[in-house]
């Protein structure tokens, strides 16, 4: 596994998606949290949390290499600038679009665009059969 640097992108692999922050150091990432403690995602806050607690039971994490338009001590003060926030969206504003605003200034979600294309495809595909 690669070692991530000062204000990368990192995620962890869940079954059904990614979970993104913004990395520290080894011990610390500022990163959506709250689903440990509501699994509804009611409670999901920005915050600077532990390794430990970003990755949730996982063992390890991996490194997002899309294009920064900002260098890593900017992306980490963008981060730190929205601890604290609680607008969290699953479709509009996940930890995915945070991350990818800190780093790349665009609050983007291959996840969800991917999740929106495939089921407006099957859509489709039903809506022919018939």
């Amino acid at each position: 596994m690669a070692k991530a640097e000062y204000g990368d992108i990192i995620y962890t692999k869940n079954n059904l998606y990614r979970h993104y922050g913004i990395y520290i150091n080894e011990n610390c990432v500022i990163h959506y949290d709250g689903k440990l403690d509501d699994m509804f995602l009611r409670k999901m806050y920005i915050r600077e949390t532990t390794m430990d607690r970003f990755l949730g039971g996982k063992t390890c994490y991996y490194i997002d290499k899309r294009k920064a338009k900002f260098n890593n001590e900017e992306v980490v003060k963008r981060a730190r600038e929205f601890i604290g926030e609680d607008k969290f969206n699953l479709v509009a504003h996940n930890c995915e679009h945070f991350a990818m605003w800190c780093k790349t200034g665009e609050p983007r979600s291959k996840q969800v665009y991917l999740t929106l294309l495939l089921a407006i495809t099957i859509k489709s595909c039903l809506n022919n059969k018939g």
